[in-house]
């Protein structure tokens, strides 16, 4: 039975113990190629029978008969030795593990979750956020379908400061799913997602869960032109960044989200206007110089980001020079990985040659925007692409440009 069930356990082992070997993402495709091997159903069952027979040796009574005796460790926590065998098999992993030692670790597990299946809900997590700034958020979805079930089930049996840590990976798996909702322009079911991140965080009283939702939310607010609830949450994200409770990578975001609510709702008052271009600076400033290690929310603090934001928001302050010159800055910094981000940059150039009147500009832009965007299957992107090419018909239906644009996007 133990070596059974042990059996069961290294298989979600052998899936966590490459997190260790391989760097973060680097860790994440070896999870998913074991994990569709073993599929989902596969692991949650190894997940439940280790938890059945946690739950089943806390239950038997202390004894030493010919099936199985309890001790006690040296930190004087229980565990079941097997019975003695003339024939000792063992479970190879690197070194070879007896399995009666290999069920012993894991029962030690009883006030924290163990660390493996926390590494193994890690490892997914980072690997999807790989594929969602990259290259798929479809790949992005199978890996939270995978965890996303399992680790609702763990949360329902877990207690006290188990119940807090799967809670807490709850709430960043809610938010990545939130954004992928968000992609997928359900905004409806996104802002249902990210609202339970935020209700889980509040509760657990983690300021950087509570933050890295908040700017979650924001863009979330944008798509439903909720500009004075994205600015609340910008604000109250920001309080906790000028108190120095969050880490850089978070903090910059912040002032990076405040920025783009502010501009929103600025108008032609110079003072707004200034206000978030100075949340911008404070972002760059971070971007810069900070300390950018990642602090495990996953956000992105880069200047391109940064300035393909700051540029938006001079386009709606009518400064067009002075946004060109930001997208100059955004492109120089751009990391050839970060698709997504190109995507981004060549969609708010076009807005902004189109709002300067240069239809042919407008539409070349979006021309080299379409193969990413069909590539990686960035629908939310699909429609600012197809409205401005309705606006430049209107204006200009006979510019080459525009026929071209047309016969791209059919």
């Amino acid at each position: 039975m133990y070596e059974q069930v042990a059996l069961l356990v290294v298989r979600i082992r052998v899936l966590c113990a490459r997190e260790r070997q391989l760097s973060a993402f680097g860790a994440g495709d070896s999870i998913l190629s074991q994990g569709e091997r073993l599929g989902k159903g596969g692991i949650r069952h190894s997940l439940r029978m280790h938890q059945a027979v946690r739950r089943n040796a806390g239950k038997r009574p202390e004894r030493d008969d010919a099936r199985t005796s309890f001790t006690k460790n040296t930190t004087g926590k229980s565990f079941a030795n097997p019975p003695h065998s003339s024939r000792t098999s063992s479970l190879a992993l690197g070194n070879e593990v007896d399995s009666a030692d290999l069920l012993h670790e894991f029962l030690e597990a009883d006030t924290t979750a163990d660390s493996r299946r926390m590494a193994f809900y890690e490892g997914m997590l980072a690997l999807s956020w790989e594929f969602y700034y990259t290259s798929s958020i479809q790949r992005a979805a199978k890996n939270i379908d995978i965890c996303f079930e399992m680790l609702n089930d763990e949360a329902k049996e877990a207690k006290g400061v188990q119940c807090d840590q799967f809670d807490a990976m709850r709430c960043r798996f809610y938010r990545l799913s939130a954004l992928v909702a968000r992609e997928r322009m359900e905004i409806d079911n996104a802002l249902d997602q990210i609202n339970e991140a935020i209700s889980i965080a509040s509760r657990l009283k983690n300021t950087e869960l509570l933050a890295s939702s908040l700017v979650g939310r924001i863009r979330i607010y944008f798509y439903k032109q909720l500009y004075e609830q994205a600015l609340q949450d910008a604000e109250t994200a920001c309080s906790y960044a000028d108190a120095d409770l969050l880490r850089d990578p978070l903090k910059g975001k912040c002032y990076q989200m405040a920025g783009e609510a502010q501009a929103y709702l600025a108008g032609d008052d110079k003072i707004l206007q200034d206000k978030s271009l100075t949340y911008f600076y404070k972002a760059g400033r971070i971007a810069r110089k900070g300390t950018l290690e990642s602090d495990g929310s996953f956000v992105k603090t880069d200047l391109t980001s940064i300035y393909i934001e700051r540029a938006k928001a001079l386009r709606l302050f009518r400064r067009f020079d002075e946004a060109h010159n930001a997208f100059a800055i955004a492109r120089k910094n751009l990391s050839p990985e970060l698709t997504r981000w190109q995507v981004n940059l060549l969609i708010e150039e076009a807005k902004t040659y189109f709002a300067e009147g240069d239809v042919t500009s407008c539409c070349s832009s979006l021309i080299d925007a379409i193969p990413i965007v069909r590539a990686i299957q960035l629908q939310n992107r699909e429609e600012p692409i197809r409205s401005l090419l309705e606006k430049c018909k209107n204006r200009e239906p006979r510019n080459d440009a525009v026929i071209r644009l047309e016969k791209a996007v059919i």
